[in-house]
């Protein structure tokens, strides 16, 4: 399917008209960056693109929760700031709750009011830390570094933590 017709079909299943699925889907096209690129297909497009695709596909549905799962993960380092701050602004323009799933400490910094290390097995929680430094923010700053430090050290405790055997019933797993 085409970049609109991708973004539409979430709003016509629906139930919307054809009609207003593609006034959201030409609202969000454009508000991801992605105007003049309607009749595109997926071939067509760069990494960073698809995802913006795949982001105006979410957003045209009205979801109250997004699940975002290393979403640029498989971008270069331009493009994934480029798609950081994007999202950041629509986020602002939107205010959905956005559960956002990343293994870079600068994006969480960057992203997040709040992060959330997990353990590595089994996935628990460890540690809840507030973001609390203003935006925009500026990733070399006091605070940011700080706040780098101490989630770089709970997440390399837990690295290393996952590493040591485990005693289980008198037997020891890796």
């Amino acid at each position: 399917m085409t970049v609109l017709k991708n973004v539409m079909y979430g709003p016509t299943v629906r139930g919307r008209s054809r009609k207003q699925a593609e006034e959201v889907a030409r609202s969000y096209i454009g508000r991801v960056g992605l105007k003049g690129f309607e009749d595109h297909y997926p071939r067509q497009l760069s990494g960073g693109m698809k995802q913006r695709v795949g982001i105006a596909r979410v957003l045209a549905n009205s979801p109250d929760v997004l699940l975002m799962d290393e979403p640029f993960g498989a971008l270069d380092s331009i493009t994934r700031g480029i798609m950081q701050h994007d999202l950041l602004d629509l986020w602002m323009q939107e205010r959905k709750t956005v559960l956002f799933v990343t293994h870079s400490v600068e994006e969480a910094i960057y992203l997040a009011d709040t992060t959330i290390v997990m353990s590595a097995r089994p996935g628990r929680i460890e540690a809840v830390i507030p973001v609390e430094t203003d935006r925009p923010r500026d990733l070399l700053g006091e605070e940011a570094m700080a706040l780098r430090l101490k989630l770089t050290r709970i997440v390399e405790e837990q690295v290393l933590l996952s590493r040591e055997p485990r005693r289980t019933s008198g037997v020891y797993a890796n």
